[in-house]
């Protein structure tokens, strides 16, 4: 009976050991989890840090060339853009769409 009991204390200290090694990988396991979180939004603000800035240099070129476009037709733009740009003589190689023009008339109604 005493041999039964001391395998079975011993038997409990090696769970026992087994639960506290469980525990401290469980601990460990928190702390990696803890950091990758940490270091994941810190990505990711950056990342939309990126976008935020991208998306802006988008826009500025889009104005860009909505400028541009005005700028070549004559159309009244910001003060001191397109205002000066004549416009052009359709049926012309001038013209940005000579080759739609009709008879002298510009498909939009230009001539």
């Amino acid at each position: 009976m005493l041999v039964h009991f001391g395998v079975l204390a011993g038997a409990r200290a090696d769970l026992a050991r087994e639960a506290e090694a469980g525990q401290e990988q469980l601990a460990q396991g928190r702390a990696q989890l803890q950091r990758y979180r940490q270091d994941t939004s810190i990505q990711l603000l950056g990342t939309r840090n990126e976008l935020a800035r991208l998306h802006a240099r988008l826009e500025a070129a889009h104005q860009d060339v909505l400028q541009w476009v005005r700028g070549m037709w004559g159309a009244p733009g910001p003060p001191g853009r397109g205002a000066a740009v004549q416009t052009p003589v359709c049926c012309t190689k001038r013209c940005p769409m000579w080759w739609r023009c009709q008879g002298g008339l510009h498909p939009s109604g230009l001539s």
